[in-house]
Formats: structure tokens, sequence, C-alpha cells
């Protein structure tokens, strides 16, 4: 572990957006972890800490319209089983929030998380910026990027201050061009962070969990392979829709592997890459259908077979034993996909990848 200074780290409220406030999430847990290490340090803001909480009510109020088709989304991943139970008969925002809240507060006291100052003295350079459109303003010089100036001053007073770097996390534009790259570093790529991360913490230890995902990256990528074989697959062209898919994994290609914790036991790492899926399956052609309104039924729909190859984009998080002796390998543990449950494709047409006509089935018609 390279020197005694904390790495700084502060975490915008659009990348708790993005995770779905699901602060079991790993990456967050490993911030956690090396927080008790000394090596990194989170920060936080009274701004940020209100605006994280206004996000998760908002996130919250725009799913109770629709609440099944919303389930899905990565807010709800982080909502107890037992109160998604009763979603159907009586859905509790509220109680929801507060269980989101806590968690919230509970990742901040983990972390030990630092909460900076704002500094009210550069509210003249704040609202410079605004009437001049500099960054993080735009064009239109929103006002509800004021809160993100104020934070962004603070903690760049904060950083001179201390004459320490902040590592500012963010996928905002407006954010990332009013880091001056000297006291403030945006980061973007959070795996890429992570990554770098641990090589700094231990080098070593994050050289033998590369070299042991290359001497085993066969039983890596049969564990990828057989997590999206687990998976359900829907296709659609925006008219039809199949969910009966039998699916068949013909390769994988892996772009990028980050190591996202080489504490203790189990090291953690993603691999991110593209997975081919052949698609086999059904859907019903209505092109020939006719319809009785009288009976509101379909006649003549035909039931028709189709094969797909769909290039699917993923991110897999590995988590595997090694014995902390030796560091030698010893099983993978775990592995979680970017996808969830269901992989949703999209075609351009059916009938373009249909393999039978809309009379293979024998049927006659009269039309």
């Amino acid at each position: 572990m390279s020197g005694d200074t904390p790495k700084l780290l502060f975490i915008d409220t659009c990348i708790y957006r993005r995770k779905g406030f699901n602060f079991a999430y790993g990456r967050f847990r490993n911030i956690a972890q090396y927080s008790k290490t000394g090596y990194l340090r989170l920060l936080t803001t009274s701004i940020t800490d209100r605006e994280v909480k206004a996000n998760i009510r908002e996130m919250i109020g725009e799913a109770l319209p629709d609440l099944k088709r919303f389930q899905k989304r990565g807010i709800f991943k982080t909502i107890d089983a037992d109160l998604m139970g009763r979603v159907d008969s009586k859905f509790l925002p509220l109680e929801n929030a507060a269980i989101l809240f806590e968690r919230y507060n509970e990742f901040l006291r983990d972390s030990a998380a630092q909460t900076v100052p704002l500094d009210g003295d550069s509210i003249d350079s704040v609202f410079d910026a605004y009437f001049s459109e500099s960054p993080p303003f735009g064009r239109g010089k929103k006002k509800d990027e004021i809160p993100d100036a104020v934070v962004v001053a603070s903690l760049l007073k904060y950083a001179k201050a201390t004459g320490l770097k902040i590592h500012i996390l963010t996928d905002d534009d407006g954010i990332v061009k009013a880091c001056d790259g000297i006291h403030l570093l945006p980061v973007t790529d959070f795996g890429s962070f992570m990554n770098e991360h641990n090589r700094g913490y231990d080098d070593f230890r994050f050289n033998k969990v590369i070299a042991i995902y290359r001497e085993h990256d066969n039983e890596f990528l049969e564990c990828i392979e057989d997590a999206f074989g687990n998976l359900g697959y829907e296709v659609t062209d925006g008219r039809y829709y199949s969910d009966s898919c039998e699916a068949e994994i013909e390769n994988v290609d892996v772009d990028e592997i980050n190591v996202e914790s080489v504490l203790n036991d189990r090291p953690l790492v993603t691999i991110s890459g593209r997975i081919t899926v052949k698609l086999n399956g059904s859907y019903e052609d209505y092109d020939y259908a006719t319809y009785d309104h009288e009976d509101n039924v379909h006649y003549n729909v035909v039931s028709r077979e189709f094969e797909h190859e769909a290039e699917l984009p993923f991110i897999a998080t590995i988590d595997f034993i090694w014995d902390e002796s030796d560091l030698s390998f010893k099983k993978i543990l775990n592995v979680q996909l970017n996808w969830r449950d269901v992989v949703q494709v999209t075609v351009e047409e059916f009938n373009d990848i249909a393999t039978t006509s809309p009379w293979d089935d024998g049927q006659e018609r009269d039309f």
C-alpha cells in the first residue's frame, strides 16, 4: 500500500441514481471497505445528501403510475422483498423511501464519509459562472445547476486548503468541464477508477488477480456463458413480440477486465465485452389475420418460427476465493450480470428473420 495520504473521492448524485440507489452495489460496498483501511476517504456535502434523498423520492414517485412496468428498474432491486410482495395491493412510497434513506446514511457511516463544508464565500463566483454560462452551467443557465456549482466551488476550496486532489465521480458533462484537472479530477469511468485504485493500494495483489484471470480465463468465461444461459429472452420488432425463445451461446469476446477489490480472501473483478447469442423461437404473425369485432377475436393468426443472432454488450461482476497464505486460486463464487433476469432484443422486422412462411403449418385458409 503506497503512501499514507488517503485518496479523496466525491460521488455525484447522478452516479447513485444510475445505480438505482442500490447501496449494496459491489463498488459502493468496496468503497466502504477501502475507507476502513484509511487508503480511501469518501467526501460528501449537505447539498448532495439532500439531492440524493430528493432523487429517491422522485424515482419512487415516477414508478407509482405504472408499477408493474417499473418493477425491473434498479431502484426496486433495493427495496425489501416483503414490501415488494405487497405492491399490488398497497404500495408504501414513504416507507420505501425511508428504507433507502437509511441505507444511504448507513453507506455514509460505513465509509466514514466526511462532509465538506459549503463555501458561502464563493457565491459570487457561482453567479459569475451562471451569468457567463461557464461550467457547470451551459447554454440556458439552468437554475437547477446552481447546487452543482456550489458543490464544485466548495470541493475546490477544500482541495486547495488541504493540498489534496479530489476525484469526482460523475457523468454530468457540466461538472466534468468544471473540474480544473489540477485540484479536482473528473472520473467518468467507475470501473477504471477502481482498477487504478486497487493497483495503487496493493500492486502485488492486483497483479496476482490479473494473473489468476489469465490462467483460469476459460473458467471465468464458462461462468459468464452459464449466467447468460439462465436468462430469459424477449424479442420484438415494435409490432410483434416473442418471449418463447431458446438461446444458444455462440461466442464471448472480452474487451476489458477491471480489478474491483483485492481485500481479504474474496477478490472481485468486472469483465466487460460482447456475447453472441443465437435465438430460436416463435411469434404470432397477424399480417393475414382478420378481426371479428363482435366476438373480439382474431382469426387466421399464424405462428411462425424465427432465428436471430444477437450481439449483446455485457458487464459481468465475478468474485472468487483465493488462499490468503499464497494467493492461489480456489474457486469462483458468484457471477452477476448487468442484465436483470430477462434480455430484451430488438430486431428490424420479424418477417425478415422468420424461418417458416405463413403457409408452413398446413392449415387451409380462405382469405
